[in-house]
């Protein structure tokens, strides 16, 4: 046995490696504690130096990558065979026209549904069928097509289809089954939540003026109640009997209160107020929901992007979504030709929700909670309040324009936003699907064309005048002319050249040209609606802010000050003005307010320091300070939102953690 000092410690039994002196000659060994090969040459034999890896990964490395370069040349040469034979053009013709055919609908009306997608009504019927006692059957909510309802309506039509004398035949020989008891356990039994809470509502003077407040500023814009019943209700003392209603109108009053003739401190205390009872995510979720309650999700989000933030917004629309989709507010219930009341609320308010998850998910950069094509539902019927009853279907007067061709134009136009955000501002995978057919640039051209053909037939009590009379046409038109410069900005932004975040979009040297113009009348319209009405206009806070950005991008792209437009420079200025005359009545203009006046500051910074390194002589090479790669401390931008992390200017990305 070796005396190596090395060696005192060393176990006794069969090492799994060679000594490093076989190693080294790269003989065989035995791996004993003194291997035979270095007792035959008579010299210390040692475990000491590690043995090396071998170089696997680096073979599997190469061989990927050298048959990642055989398939990509194989492909290559296909598809150039294939070119050769057929034109390319006539490849995959279909995917082009499914495509632009997608968008060149969005030009035309909602499209009457069809009859075979009426089966979610066949399937509720069903599920009453099976009950003896019809008004203790549970309400499964809506079951589609996938459902397993679905097979419940095929076994009970099978069921049904049988002739009367085989089902007596068959009661001789098949034993009677007892009913089931479909009766709800004591758990379940949700009665006594339709009773009201201890909510405290407003006298009835300041209640009348509120509401009064709210229809005039907020449903005029978006319908979604209707006032004869909404007062009718309100004399009965419902508000005082039912929670879900009574909810209803603490959220009218929240919203009107943002109106009130008085200061702002107590204007905005006394919305807060109204609106802090009502318990959204409460006991309602246990049972079905009702129109109420989704009206009260649709109220809920308008109120919280007006005074706090757009993530707490785009989580309500979406959850009244959901609810939405349970009762099957989202599918035509093809009932009958007649529109009942009940019935076109159902349509405006979930047309409604559409519309703000739209513009809360562009905002925020979000997926919709909804996708429209699982939705058949029409537009609302065009007539006012004052001409729909209670019951039956109401009639427009033929000389008298209806409010709700505002809305229906709205939604129209909202269809095109939502396509634009789902197929300009999506992954970047996608992105690269798209590009590879050729078809992103011909998809821009086609949405800038719809837009054109639904401008085009908006009636013309709503095309924008700044001098029209009627004002409730006025604020409607400013609106939608509004809107419509937002679209085309989204349109064309995707294409401006050099905008890190569309790397995989084809470029558009006349694309920040078209912003801008769009961004100028946008802030324009705004401007002139402000100084006539001195109110702000509904839904104009991310318009006005991203054509403020716009002008400012248009700006900084210029190589030289001088070339700066003087016309930019005073739409800017018009934009904060706006958002400070905004802060009176909605607080979260305040984020947008601090942001685009610390971007102005920061381009004036720019400009200060290109002028004084211009002045500086050319002999003279300049030199940065010592501080000047320091982290900037006087320029930290606010939240992005209430209760969210901070924007820093170093960041590309926003950090995942929250403040």
């Amino acid at each position: 046995m070796s005396t190596d000092p090395l060696h005192d410690d060393a176990p006794k039994g069969r090492r799994q490696r060679a000594c490093d002196g076989c190693r080294r000659m790269k003989r065989r060994c035995d791996g004993q504690d003194r291997c035979a090969q270095c007792l035959k040459l008579n010299i210390s034999c040692t475990y000491v130096n590690p043995a090396e890896l071998r170089k696997v990964a680096s073979f599997y490395d190469d061989y990927s990558e050298e048959y990642v370069e055989t398939l990509k040349t194989r492909i290559a040469a296909a598809e150039a065979a294939l070119s050769n034979l057929v034109p390319q053009a006539a490849i995959r013709p279909w995917i082009y026209a499914r495509a632009m055919g997608s968008v060149q609908a969005l030009a035309k009306p909602v499209p009457v549904p069809h009859l075979d997608d009426s089966e979610f009504v066949d399937i509720a019927d069903s599920f009453k069928a099976l009950s003896l006692n019809s008004s203790t059957v549970h309400d499964p909510g809506f079951q589609g097509k996938s459902s397993t309802g679905g097979m419940v309506k095929v076994i009970v039509n099978a069921k049904a289809s049988k002739s009367v004398a085989s089902s007596t035949e068959s009661r001789g020989t098949i034993g009677h089954v007892s009913p089931k008891d479909w009766s709800l356990k004591s758990w379940e039994n949700y009665s006594e939540i339709s009773l009201s809470k201890n909510f405290s509502f407003p006298d009835h003077h300041l209640l009348m003026h509120l509401t009064d407040l709210y229809f005039l500023n907020f449903n005029s814009i978006l319908p979604i109640l209707h006032r004869p019943a909404f007062n009718h209700n309100l004399d009965l003392d419902l508000h005082r009997q039912n929670t879900s209603f009574g909810a209803l109108v603490l959220l009218v009053c929240a919203l009107g209160s943002l109106y009130l003739d008085d200061a702002v401190s107590r204007r905005r205390a006394l919305s807060w107020t109204f609106y802090d009872q009502v318990e959204l995510c409460g006991q309602s979720l246990r049972q079905l929901p009702t129109l109420n309650d989704i009206q009260a999700y649709c109220l809920a989000a308008q109120f919280l992007h007006y005074t706090s933030n757009t993530r707490q917004a785009w989580l309500h629309a979406g959850f009244g979504l959901r609810l939405g989709q349970d009762i099957g507010l989202h599918r035509d219930k093809f009932k009958s030709q007649e529109v009942s009341l009940t019935e076109d609320l159902e349509r405006r308010v979930w047309w409604a929700l559409l519309f703000l998850d739209s513009q809360f998910s562009i905002a925020l950069g979000r997926s919709p909670a909804h996708d429209l094509i699982e939705c058949d539902l029409r537009l609302p019927h065009e007539c006012d309040d004052e001409h729909y009853p209670p019951t039956g279907s109401g009639a427009q007067p033929t000389n008298q324009p209806s409010a709700i061709a505002f809305f229906n134009s709205l939604m129209n136009l909202y269809r095109i936003l939502h396509y634009t955000h789902s197929s300009l501002y999506t992954t970047v995978v996608n992105h690269m699907r798209v590009a590879r057919l050729g078809i992103l640039d011909a998809m821009g051209k086609e949405l800038d064309s719809t837009l054109d053909k639904w401008f085009n037939n908006i009636p013309a009590h709503l095309l924008w005048q700044p001098d029209r009379q009627d004002a409730l046409f006025f604020d409607q038109s400013a609106v939608l002319y509004c809107i419509y410069c937002y679209a085309r900005i989204l349109i064309h932004r995707a294409f401006i050249p050099g905008l890190p975040a569309q790397s995989m979009m084809p470029s558009n040297p006349n694309a920040l040209d078209i912003c801008t113009k769009a961004a100028r009348a946008c802030i324009e319209v705004a401007n002139i609606h402000q100084r006539r009405t001195n109110r702000p206009l509904p839904f104009s806070q991310y318009p006005i802010f991203t054509s403020a950005t716009i002008l400012l991008l248009d700006e900084w792209s210029h190589s030289q000050v001088l070339t700066k437009s003087q016309a930019d420079e005073t739409h800017i200025s018009l934009a904060i003005a706006l958002f400070k005359s905004q802060l009176e009545f909605w607080p979260s203009s305040e984020f947008f307010l601090t942001v685009l006046q610390r971007l102005v500051v920061k381009a004036q910074q720019s400009e200060r320091e290109a002028d004084s390194r211009s002045t500086v002589p050319s002999a003279t090479p300049w030199e940065p300070p010592a501080a000047f790669n320091a982290p900037s401390p006087g320029f930290a931008f606010p939240p992005i939102f209430v209760g969210d992390e901070e924007i820093l200017p170093s960041n590309v990305r926003r950090p995942l953690r929250r403040v």
